[in-house]
This record gives structure tokens, sequence and C-alpha cells, in this order.
């Protein structure tokens, strides 16, 4: 199960990755002046280290074993939003923004699921990530505002 949960984490942090890049897109490009092709890049660059983070990870994770691999990118998950809202230029937003997708790549990869749970598992990323996309969107539209429960 807990497996299951990492996984379905994977694919919230990519969910909501997606939406706050895309409530942002306006501002990033007001403020370092970027073309629509630099703007294109600076988004695509998480799903580029996203696409490299799932492919590479297998193996250091077998190597090293999965709770190392784990915490080396939960550090670069922090480390990555840090950078991004440091960043002076458009051009340093690139290595953070990709460092963020290769978290988000090994979190959705490396913990594998048991045997009887894979079904279900391989499913969770997929509605985590669209789940991941109403929280990030509702902070997009109402910044300082927390819904009541």
């Amino acid at each position: 199960m807990l497996s299951a949960a990492g996984t379905a984490l994977g694919g919230l942090l990519f969910g909501s990755n997606t939406t706050v890049i895309s409530g942002a897109t306006g501002t990033l490009q007001a403020r370092f002046a970027m073309t629509d092709a630099s703007l294109g890049f600076i988004v695509a660059s998480a799903l580029i280290g996203t696409v490299i983070g799932s492919l590479v990870t297998g193996v250091p994770s077998d190597r090293h074993g999965r709770k190392t691999v784990m915490l080396s990118f939960a550090i670069a998950y922090v480390v990555s939003p840090l950078g991004t809202a440091l960043a002076q230029s458009w051009p340093m937003l690139i290595p953070f923004r990709v460092l963020g997708g290769l978290a988000i790549g090994a979190a959705s990869v490396v913990p594998p699921p048991p045997p009887d749970l894979h079904r279900r598992a391989i499913d969770r990323p997929f509605s985590s990530a669209a789940g991941g996309h109403e929280p990030a969107e509702h902070r997009a539209r109402y910044p300082g505002r927390v819904p009541q429960q």
C-alpha cells in the first residue's frame, strides 16, 4: 500500500506542477521579457526532466535501494522550487525546472508496487495527476484564499 501511495504522490506532483506553471506563464513572460519560444521551453523543461527521471532512476534504485534514491529526489524536489524562485533570468530557470521534473519522474517510477496491487498502482499516477490539478488550480485562481471545509 505504501508503494501505491508513493506512486500516487508522483502523479499528484506532476499534476500540481503542470497546473502551477500554466498559471504562471503570463507573469514569467512579463518578468523575464521572454519570447513565446523561450516560455514554451521553460514550461516543457520540467516535462523533459520527468521523462529523463522516469527512464534513468531504475538502475540507481536497484543498485542503491529505493529509499536512498527517493530521499535524494525528495531533496531535489525541495531545491527545485527554491532555485526557481531565486532565478534572476529565464535561462537560470531551466536547470531547476529540469531538476523538479527529474524528481517527479523518479517518484512516478521508483516505488514498485507489490504484484497484487500492480494494476491499481499503474492507474494511480494518472488519477493523481488529475487530482493534483484541482488544488493547484484553486491556488492559481484565488491566491491567498483557503477553501472552507
